[in-house]
């Protein structure tokens, strides 16, 4: 990364306008009641705090321990915990202006700036308890460190946190030798990649063995693969499609869950097909409904290929988890114009900003961050085409779209693009 002097006053602004935002989300979601992953992170991280460790493989570790962590300083108080978000929120933000100033100016990098400190989704995801905030931020220092690489120091740093990003949330995992090979092609030399790799593979390692004692068989990350393969491909209807409820728009109304709602049919399927007489635990379940997605996979290819835009279309649809919380009445009574303006703000956001970013890619020289940022669309649109879509998975995708926009106002020479 190029130098960068210390933050303007309009960035040190931006940044505390960022903060505030986040604080204030974080403060009226105080005692919010928790949902679905919400309420099994938050038992995980008792289970931590109980036990010393988590139960089981189900979901990588970095996250509940987090929440272990805040929960043994004050009390198990989610609110706490979206406090530190928004402070983590606010950090990522200001990381993100200075790694940007150094290859495009102050312009560009209060530009992005500007946009992730006012971002509705992103703002918003401050007060769910979900992995997003933190693993947004480990993307944001992995490129900080990684692109372009600067010696041995800060692959290691680089590995490190590229590891504990995929302990944040799995979907980093598949990425990282791609990324070892990018850092390689930008340094010239294989060393540097492997220097990644490697450090990342040192930090899954511990997890690794956790999951080798507890599941008997090899584990990178977590034990839900095979089933989140499942729910995209397979010929079983999800119910939650077509009786669950549905996001109205904007644009186009689509289910809110239409992925959902088949777990007893699988489990069942998976009972018959191994001859078990008694339930099935989540291990099983999961390698059955991996093996049942193969087979329809190999089945049809042709078919698969033709699920994965609607699967995409669902991760881009300008809706969001906010408009869904809202829609389901999870804020209570919201006046009306507040709930036009959370639902038209985050869908208009969306588009703006990713027809923007696409601009602004455009316009970046050749290098490195150019080719960063596509890897990243293309790898998360990837897992989306392969597994199922959901507009939660959309968000690294917008964090590419805001850092590209931070080209639109730098020309580069004609001779370097």
């Amino acid at each position: 990364m190029a130098y960068a002097p210390a933050m303007s006053r309009p960035a040190q602004l931006l940044v505390l306008l960022a903060l505030v935002l986040r604080v204030a989300v974080a403060w009226a979601a105080w005692d919010l009641e928790l949902v679905l992953d919400e309420i099994d992170y938050v038992k995980r991280a008792r289970f931590i705090l109980e036990n010393g460790h988590l139960p089981d493989a189900f979901r990588p570790p970095v996250y509940p321990s987090v929440l272990a962590a805040v929960f043994a300083v004050v009390g198990v108080v989610p609110g706490a915990v979206r406090l530190l978000q928004a402070i983590v929120g606010a950090a990522t933000g200001a990381l993100l202006y200075r790694w940007l100033k150094g290859h495009v100016g102050e312009r560009g990098a209060l530009l992005s700036l500007a946009v992730f400190a006012v971002y509705p989704t992103i703002v918003g995801f401050t007060h769910f308890l979900f992995t997003e905030t933190f693993y947004l931020a480990g993307l944001v220092l992995g490129l900080t460190l990684l692109v372009p690489a600067r010696g041995p120091r800060r692959t290691v740093l680089g590995g490190i946190v590229l590891g504990l990003a995929g302990l944040t949330r799995s979907l980093m995992v598949p990425l990282l030798p791609i990324i070892a090979a990018g850092v390689s092609a930008l340094d010239r030399s294989w060393r540097p990649g492997l220097r990644v790799l490697g450090v990342a593979a040192v930090v899954l390692l511990p997890w690794m063995a956790h999951n080798l004692v507890f599941t008997g068989s090899p584990t990178v990350l977590e034990i839900s693969n095979g089933y989140n393969l499942w729910k995209g491909n397979t010929p079983v209807a999800h119910p939650m499609a077509t009786e669950g409820p549905r996001f109205p728009g904007p644009v186009v109304s689509i289910p809110m869950f239409p992925y959902e709602g088949s777990k007893g049919t699988l489990e069942q399927m998976c009972i018959e097909r191994l001859d078990r007489s008694g339930p099935l635990d989540f291990e099983d379940t999961n390698a059955c409904a991996r093996e049942l997605a193969v087979e329809f996979i190999a089945s049809d290819p042709i078919a698969f290929a033709a699920r994965m835009p609607a699967k995409i279309g669902h991760t881009l649809h300008p809706s969001s988890q906010l408009t869904r919380s809202l829609w389901l009445g999870k804020y209570g009574s919201v006046p009306t114009w507040l709930g036009h303006g959370l639902i038209w703000g985050t869908a208009v956001s969306w588009m703006l900003v990713g027809s923007l970013g696409l601009v602004g890619w455009a316009r970046m020289p050749r290098g490195g961050v150019r080719w960063a940022l596509a890897l990243m669309v293309l790898h998360q649109l990837g897992v989306v085409a392969v597994t199922f879509g959901h507009n939660r998975f959309r968000l690294p995708v917008v964090l590419a779209a805001i850092i590209a926009m931070a080209w639109l106002p730098h020309r580069a020479p004609r001779d370097k693009r």
